[in-house]
C-alpha cells in the first residue's frame, strides 16, 4: 500500500485535530522519517511500527471514523508491527553489524513508536489528562524540593536538578562571555558577530566541557543541550539556530547519532518555514563503528569532532554558508578517532555502570557513550596500547610520510594528565617513525563520558587554512588557547 505524500500544513495552525488529520500527520512523519534515514518496512527500524500505523489511521479517517478511534486503530497496528520485528534482522543502522545477533531481539525505536502512539491514543479517549511536565504537581515537587533518599555516589545534589545546576555554574562563572536563552536549553555566546554565518551544534548533556564549554568567540555561537546522554529536540535545536543567525545562514554540526541527525534535520526544516536558511554537516570519525568496507558515513561521531568544533567557526567569519560546509566536510573527512577504556563511567541519573571490565582489560574501540568495543586488550602497557590505537587510524586513513597533522589526546573523564602524557609520548614515537609530522597537538580532557578512565584518540591532516583555524585564539571557556 503507498504512502500519500506529506502536507507541509502543520496541526499545530488548525482550530481542531480530526481523525484525517490526525492520518495526514501520521503520514507526514513517515516520510520526514523515511526521507532523513532511508529506512524501509522491514528494515527493523521504528518505521516497522509507524508505517503499518499511518495506514491504519488513512483506513479509519477513509471510513469517517473520529479521531479517538482512528488514534487507537493507529495505536492498536503500530503494536502489531512493533512485535513484528521481533524475528527480523536488521538492515539499517549500526545494528545492522550484529548480523543474525540482532534476530530475536525487539526494535527499539518500534517500540518507542508504539508508546508514544499509545499515549496519544488514551488521551484522545479521554482516558489520560494530558499536563505539561513542567507544570505538573510531581515534577515541582521534584524541582522544589529534591528527594533527598536519593543518593548517588557523585558530587550532586539531585539527578533531577544536575542539569539545571550544572548550567547555571557555567552563567556565573563566564557570564561575561555566555549567557543562557531564557526560553529554551541553549547557551549562546555574547556579542553575536553581525553579518557572520552562524555555527551550532546541538548535544547531550554528561560530556563536559564538551559542548557548554566551547561557546564562545572564534568557537561555537550557541550549543542546544538535552538530558544526560540524551539528543536535544528539535524546538531546543530550531532556538539555537534563530539565536545564532545574523541573516547569512547557520552551520549545524551533528555528531553522527541516530537522535542528534533526527531532531537537527527536523530543527532545519522547520527553521526553512521560518525563512533561515541553515546546512547539516554531519560529523564521523570513529573507525571502530563501522567495518572499513563501509561507507565512512556509517560511523559514529566522536573524539575528533572536536576539530570542527574549534576550526569551523574560525572559518565561518570570512565565508559563505556553502563554503563554511565544504570547509566542515574537509575537516571531517581528514579525521579518524578510537576511544579505549579501563573502568566504566555511570549515570548521574541511575548511577548505574555504562560497562564491566575485568582487572587489566582495556575495551578498545567503545562510543562516547559507553558503546560496546571493538577488541580486548589485557595486561597491555601504556605504550603497547596506544601504539595499538595510532596504527589503527594511520591505517585507516591512511595517513602517509610527510603528512602533517595535528593529535588529539582525551581524558574521558578520570584520566589524569600524567597517564595522557605518557599515552601522547608513544604517540608522538610512532608518528615520527612513520615521518608524519605532528602540529600544535591537544592533550587533556574536553569531551567525557562522566568518570569513564579511558583515553580517545583523534587525527586530523591539517593544511594551512586550517591550521590557522585550530590556532585562532578563543574567548569560549573550556577551550585552551595555543598561543
Amino acid at each position: 500500500m503507498s504512502v500519500r505524500p506529506a502536507a507541509r500544513s502543520e496541526t499545530r495552525d488548525l482550530d481542531e485535530l480530526t481523525g484525517e488529520a490526525y492520518a495526514e500527520a501520521l503520514e507526514g512523519c513517515l516520510q520526514k522519517i523515511m526521507e532523513f534515514g532511508g529506512a524501509k518496512p522491514n528494515d527493523k527500524t521504528m518505521v516497522d511500527a509507524l508505517y503499518p500505523a499511518a495506514q491504519a489511521a488513512r483506513e479509519a479517517a477513509g471510513r469517517s471514523c473520529g479521531l479517538a478511534e482512528t488514534a487507537a486503530k493507529a495505536a492498536e497496528a503500530a503494536k502489531e508491527g512493533m512485535k513484528q520485528t521481533i524475528p527480523m534482522r536488521s538492515r539499517r543502522g549500526r545494528s545492522k553489524y550484529l548480523q543474525e545477533k540482532s534476530i530475536g531481539h525487539q526494535d527499539a525505536g518500534a517500540t518507542s513508536v508504539y508508546l508514544l502512539l499509545n499515549r496519544m491514543a488514551g488521551y484522545f479517549a479521554g482516558d489520560i489528562e494530558y499536563v505539561r511536565i513542567q507544570d505538573s504537581e510531581e515534577c515541582r515537587g521534584q524541582i522544589e524540593k529534591p528527594d533527598p533518599s536519593v543518593y548517588i555516589s557523585k558530587f550532586i545534589n539531585h539527578p533531577d536538578t544536575i542539569i539545571d545546576e550544572m548550567v547555571q555554574g557555567y552563567i556565573r562563572g563566564y557570564g561575561d562571555r555566555i549567557r543562557k536563552l531564557a526560553h529554551a536549553d541553549v547557551i549562546v555566546r555574547k556579542n553575536m558577530s553581525p553579518g557572520k554565518v552562524g555555527v551550532i551544534i546541538g548535544n547531550g548533556s554528561g560530556h563536559e566541557p564538551a559542548c557548554l564549554g566551547f561557546v564562545g568567540d572564534n568557537m561555537l555561537d550557541a550549543d542546544a543541550y538535552g538530558g544526560v546522554f540524551a539528543a536535544p529536540g528539535p524546538y531546543m535545536i530550531l532556538e539555537a539556530i534563530k539565536a545564532a543567525d545574523t541573516g547569512k545562514g547557520v552551520c549545524v554540526l551533528v555528531s553522527s547519532h541516530a537522535g542528534d541527525i533526527l531532531n537537527s534535520k527536523m530543527a532545519i526544516d522547520m527553521a526553512e518555514d521560518e525563512g533561515i536558511r541553515a546546512e547539516a554537516v554531519l560529523l564521523y570519525d570513529d573507525i571502530s563503528s563501522a567495518p572499513k568496507a563501509a561507507p565512512v558515513s556509517e560511523r559514529r561521531g566522536s573524539i575528533g569532532t572536536l576539530f570542527n568544533y574549534k576550526m569551523t567557526p574560525y572559518y565561518a567569519k570570512e565565508h559563505s554558508l556553502d563554503e563554511i560546509v565544504a570547509f566542515a566536510e574537509k575537516v571531517r573527512e581528514r579525521t579518524r578517532s578510537i576511544v579505549a577504556a579501563m573502568t566504566p563511567g555511570t549515570s548521574p541519573v541511575t548511577g548505574e555502570k555504562m560497562f564491566e571490565t575485568e582487572p587489566g582489560e582495556v575495551l578498545v574501540g567503545l562510543g562516547v557513550h559507553g558503546e560496546s568495543a571493538l577488541m580486548t586488550y589485557k595486561n597491555k602497557k601504556c605504550s603497547d596500547i596506544a601504539e595499538g590505537m595510532i596504527s589503527s587510524l594511520v591505517e585507516d586513513m591512511p595517513y602517509q610520510k610527510g603528512d602533517e597533522v595535528s593529535v588529539i589526546v582525551n581524558g574521558t573523564g578520570r584520566t589524569t594528565m600524567m597517564k595522557l602524557m605518557s599515552f601522547y609520548t608513544a604517540v608522538e614515537k610512532y608518528l615520527t617513525k612513520k615521518g608524519i609530522r605532528i602540529f600544535k597537538p591537544l592533550v587533556g580532557s574536553f569531551i567525557t563520558t562522566q568518570e569513564m578512565g579511558g583515553i580517545g584518540l583523534a587525527v586530523c591532516k591539517m593544511d594551512e587554512e586550517m591550521k590557522e583555524a585550530w590556532t585562532a585564539d578563543t574567548k569560549a571557556p573550556q577551550f585552551p588557547n595555543f598561543s
